[in-house]
């Protein structure tokens, strides 16, 4: 399946020192993905070293632990549900909660909504996918498996080493489904 871009950009945080931005809003039929860039000032007096950003392995904090040093995200649709990178994945059938989850999770595709699990979970799901950048730039992509309901959807940053508290942006979720809508799929099964 080919997914369909949303004509979705946001700038979640700007300051002398750093931007973050949210973009490349990918749409399917069971979610879409984005990319969070991050971008340091390039005369050496940005903050933290981007590598660091995202906690973790695959953007997600260590055991559940909210390290100061990282950039914890979320997002919050219209109707009161939300995800964040510093909530535990979902655990797999067989595993205790709180086990750390292994990559059979990443079968919450864009064609498959939760193979491997014992119950679909309750959407949104946040799940980190590949990282790249050095220096002083970083981009993290993320999965958000399930369709935000009609209205806005909420991208929350917040950022304590580099004095960025909660910061709140909504972005068009109706523009979201409507580009799902457009996605292609590619064989018929």
């Amino acid at each position: 399946m080919f997914g369909e871009l949303a004509p979705v950009r946001a700038v979640l945080v700007r300051t002398d020192a750093l931007v973050v931005v949210a973009d490349h809003f990918v749409c399917y039929p069971s979610g879409f993905e984005l990319r969070l860039a991050v971008r340091l000032r390039p005369d050496g007096t940005g903050g933290s070293h981007p590598g660091r950003l995202f906690m973790g392995p695959l953007g997600w904090p260590p055991l559940g632990e909210a390290a100061d040093n990282g950039l914890r995200f979320g997002i919050a649709y219209a109707d009161g549900r939300n995800a964040t990178n510093l909530r535990a994945l979902p655990h797999l059938g067989g595993r205790e909660q709180g086990d750390p989850a292994s990559s059979d999770f990443v079968t919450v595709t864009e064609t498959r909504p939760a193979g491997g699990m014992q119950e679909e979970p309750v959407p949104p799901l946040l799940l980190p996918r590949g990282g790249s950048g050095g220096g002083d730039r970083w981009d993290q992509d993320y999965w958000v498996w399930g369709l935000p309901p009609s209205g806005p959807v909420g991208l929350v940053v917040e950022w304590p080493a580099e004095d960025i508290v909660e910061t709140r942006v909504d972005v068009d979720g109706d523009a979201i489904v409507g580009a799902a809508a457009g996605a292609e799929v590619l064989w018929e099964d």
